[in-house]
């Protein structure tokens, strides 16, 4: 099957998309610029293939669909080095999270969750003082220098689960 998708359409949507119609979905892109960017996303979304040589689409196919990965040679150098650095960034960020208090945690997911200080203060029956105190420990601790760093660092090292999960327990 082939499935178009609009150029709005982000590629985890796609995927997500795909994996609603076909149970283990095989995904092969074909890019014609083949940007390292885009090879690293395609990869996060979980397609099998990625590529740009329009003359090779039909080995790329019958690769894809014998289970084979299909990634430019030339590409395969960066994404590998990308992929690790990633790695170590993400679990280097995880073993600050795991010092942060069963407090710090849920104040860090209820940033990530959009609250600012007041919110925060609200939800955990605290002052907003104690709150903002709460929040500039997160930052020294995260080692980031402010609540969007935070959030981001959560977000693009994939502790959004771990976080959630964490505060999950931790209110058991």
């Amino acid at each position: 099957m082939i499935f178009a998708t609009p150029l709005s359409m982000s590629l985890p949507d796609v995927c997500e998309a795909l994996h609603a119609l076909v149970s283990e979905p095989k995904v092969l892109v074909l890019d014609r610029y083949a940007i390292e960017d885009m090879l690293l996303h395609a990869i996060e979304a979980g397609v099998d293939g990625y590529t740009s040589e329009v003359d090779g689409v039909e080995t790329a196919v019958r690769r894809v669909v014998h289970g084979e990965a299909v990634v430019p040679p030339a590409m395969l150098g960066s994404l590998l080095r990308r992929l690790i650095q990633r790695r170590r960034e993400a679990e280097n960020a995880a073993e600050r999270l795991a010092e942060l208090t069963r407090r710090e945690r849920e104040v860090l997911h209820l940033l990530v969750g959009g609250l600012d200080q007041n919110g925060i203060a609200t939800a955990l029956f605290i002052s907003p003082e104690t709150a903002r105190t709460h929040v500039q420990r997160v930052l020294r601790k995260l080692e980031v220098h402010s609540r969007r760093e935070a959030i981001a660092l959560v977000a693009q090292t994939g502790l959004a689960k771990r976080l959630e999960a964490m505060v999950d327990r931790s209110a058991q």
